[in-house]
């Protein structure tokens, strides 16, 4: 009876090391399986993320964020009507860039801060052809003190790809950095072809 025990046991060790391979081989597919579906799930949610982010950023290229006014519109944010939005930016075009817009061009204006700090105005232009005429003309700005800048209004998923840039092109790991209709442009090098940074991934670690 004890022999036939000792019998029982050595089978069972034998079978359970016959087994265990297949156990761990069956096991190792189920965790790659689960894994790939991780990972499917994980790509579908960061396209439909793009998707977003791409259909917000076409709502707002006909817009420009203007940064550095609060020595221009002096005036706390929440008293700011949009009539007197747009006169400061129609007289800031005229008088800094050159450039003639009625306010009729301008769809709607809008301050973001208060009168303590710098101001962002927000400008939403009828067309994309009025924006294009002052991205063309800012430049002229560089040598207004203080300093106001103009750029696209992108979505805080761009607005923070777009910082992230310019600290790269700061610390000189890239030539430059800049936004046009939405999109983040970079040049690693002067003589390099500028290419379009969709996330990350593009900067050189």
């Amino acid at each position: 009876m004890f022999k036939q025990v000792i019998l029982d046991t050595e089978v069972q060790d034998a079978f359970r090391t016959a087994l265990k391979p297949l156990i761990t081989e069956i096991s190792r597919e189920i965790t790659e399986e689960q894994q790939q579906k991780i990972d499917d799930l994980q790509k579908t949610i960061s396209m439909q993320a793009q998707q977003i982010d791409q259909l917000q950023q076409e709502s707002r290229n006909k817009n420009v964020r203007i940064t550095g006014l609060k020595p221009v519109l002096d005036i706390q944010a929440r008293f700011a009507s949009t009539e007197s939005c747009i006169d400061t930016a129609v007289k800031l075009f005229k008088d800094k860039l050159g450039v003639t817009v009625q306010g009729h061009e301008i769809d709607d204006a809008f301050l973001l801060g208060n009168a303590n700090t710098p101001q962002t105005l927000v400008l939403k232009f009828m067309s994309t052809r009025t924006k294009q005429s002052i991205m063309k003309q800012r430049s002229k700005l560089k040598t207004v003190q203080p300093m106001i800048y103009i750029n696209d209004d992108l979505t805080k998923r761009r607005a923070d790809l777009f910082k992230l840039a310019r600290r790269f092109a700061a610390d000189q790991k890239i030539y430059s950095a800049w936004s046009r209709n939405g999109n983040i442009y970079t040049k690693e090098k002067l003589d390099s072809r500028p290419k379009i940074l969709q996330d990350e991934s593009g900067l050189p670690l």
